[in-house]
């Protein structure tokens, strides 16, 4: 529904009630913001003079235990005021709706003619529905979520305690002005700084994206334990050992069966050689020993070097009998 609720003015005021009129015509507008997003939770224009039209669905709350409406000053607001100071569209921190207290966020921006101001336009945005994306987020075993204002405090977070735990009753610390590296990195984040880091939360070694909302001023945290994050890489790195491991038994099995081979082929070529060599000894050595014995035996009338068996070899041995032979006959 639409209402349009006077600041305290006199309605019957004929500048008051034109004014009254002009903004009614926004009524159907504003009604169709607040009908297409279950978020805005109101749509409301607040004029100079005090006038306030609000469309939302909350009109009930608008009456006290008496039956009266309860007119609040929307000067005195702070989506009002920053509005006014910044001059153009502004965001506030987690406040409570001034009617029904539910906790909510504003964006508010001055409406000027001739540089004159002449109203503040704004909306209040359900945090319910962020909140419940920030609590559930599933970012693994044990990571969670977090969301900060400007002022460094917890807004949304699933902890229940903790440097990151949310506080019901609205005294969340600073976390600007925690000691060491964490609180430096807050400084950066909350002041619109991005990045990821990894740095120690309550005792335990935390990887933190963080990232700066410009629209509304604040800070989304994202943290996962050190551990859970490396446990791929360790997993890969334990694999890799394995397959190394393994790699160099094969390597080592195939070093051996090689020398091993190597060794046969060794032994085998050794006694290829010892062989070889008593083939040789009976094929060159025996003959001579022979020819030098038989040699040593001629003496006297008995000068006749006989060709034998033995010198048959074929070579150089048997050339050399042949020619003792034919010495001894001249």
């Amino acid at each position: 529904s639409v209402q349009l609720i006077s600041g305290g003015g006199d309605l019957n005021d004929r500048k008051l009630r034109e004014e009254a009129g002009l903004l009614g015509n926004l009524s159907d507008m504003m009604s169709g913001v607040v009908a297409q997003s279950d978020e805005v939770l109101d749509c409301f224009v607040l004029s100079e003079s005090g006038i306030i039209l609000i469309a939302d669905y909350t009109s009930d709350q608008k009456f006290d235990e008496n039956g009266d409406v309860i007119r609040l000053n929307g000067k005195e607001r702070p989506w009002y005021e920053r509005a006014v100071e910044e001059g153009g569209l502004i965001w506030t921190d987690l406040e409570n709706d001034g009617y029904t207290g539910e906790p909510i966020v504003m964006c508010a921006i001055p409406v000027y003619v001739d540089d004159e101001l002449v109203a503040v336009c704004g909306a209040s945005l359900s945090l319910a529905n962020i909140e419940n994306s920030v609590v559930s987020a599933d970012l693994g075993e044990g990571g969670f979520a977090c969301v900060l204002n400007s002022q460094g405090q917890v807004v949304f977070s699933p902890m229940t305690d903790g440097m990151f735990a949310f506080s019901e009753n609205g005294e969340s610390a600073d976390l600007r002005e925690t000691e060491g590296y964490i609180g430096m990195l807050i400084t950066n984040a909350v002041g619109g700084g991005s990045g990821v880091e990894m740095v120690d939360v309550d005792g335990e070694g935390y990887y933190i994206a963080y990232n700066y909302i410009d629209a509304i001023g604040w800070t989304q945290l994202l943290l996962l334990p050190q551990s859970t994050v490396d446990a791929p890489a360790d997993l890969m790195i334990n694999n890799l050992s394995e397959i190394s491991s393994s790699t160099t038994q094969e390597y080592t099995d195939e070093i051996k069966k090689i020398s091993a081979i190597t060794l046969i082929i060794l032994v085998v070529i050794i006694a290829s050689a010892v062989v070889a060599s008593l083939i040789l000894a009976r094929k060159i050595v025996k003959p001579i020993n022979h020819m030098t014995k038989r040699i040593g035996e001629i003496s006297g009338e008995d000068m006749a070097f006989e060709l034998e068996p033995i010198y048959s070899t074929g070579d150089e041995i048997e050339i050399l009998a042949k020619a003792f032979a034919r010495i001894s006959i001249s």
